[in-house]
């Protein structure tokens, strides 16, 4: 997709953050995006954030934990709406974190049933890790997967995200302000 240049890359790195924490920063990468996108005459911008509930591994105590965090909350779907993307959320996605569907449907996302269906005709894919073999299967080719990656130990996941034609954005080796730890 050629939306996805060096413009839109600085903008995202700095939209995601913005919304979430509320920096004034954002309406300037708003602008940036929106004039991205009218550049190449592209649609708006259609995320997916799905369930994290499935990823599950054992703690130091050897007990097996649940990611329990979402991808963005509420009140960042609906900055991002504003900006002109579109979300579409899988039921769930949020519960763990005590947000309720009705609260993204409010914010004005979408709420499926499933991760196949928000993942269908996502560009972008928001996730707190790594996506799963059977949500990588599921994304369209061109996509891109915005998460932690662990790409250093987790090969699996990048070679499974260069076969689907993915592109990976791993937030861990995005610089972060000390406001946002």
């Amino acid at each position: 997709m050629k939306l996805f240049t060096p413009a839109f890359f600085t903008a995202f790195a700095c939209i995601v953050p913005c919304a979430a924490l509320g920096d004034a920063r954002y309406d300037e990468a708003a602008r940036i995006m929106r004039e991205t996108r009218a550049a190449w005459g592209a649609p708006g911008i259609s995320v997916a954030i799905v369930e994290n509930g499935r990823i599950t591994w054992t703690g130091s105590d050897g007990l097996a934990d649940v990611e329990n965090r979402v991808a963005a909350t509420p009140e960042t779907v609906r900055k991002l709406i504003v900006a002109g993307w579109s979300l579409t959320v899988e039921a769930g996605a949020g519960t763990t974190a005590s947000f309720p569907d009705a609260d993204y449907a409010a914010a004005g996302a979408t709420v499926v049933k499933s991760f196949k269906d928000a993942l269908a005709k996502a560009d972008v894919l928001f996730k707190v890790r790594g996506p799963e073999a059977e949500e990588i299967a599921a994304l369209k080719p061109g996509a891109m997967v915005v998460a932690t990656l662990n790409p250093y130990q987790d090969r699996a996941t990048l070679e499974g995200l260069a076969k689907a034609k993915a592109s990976a954005f791993a937030m861990e080796f995005v610089p972060r302000i000390t406001r946002a730890q």
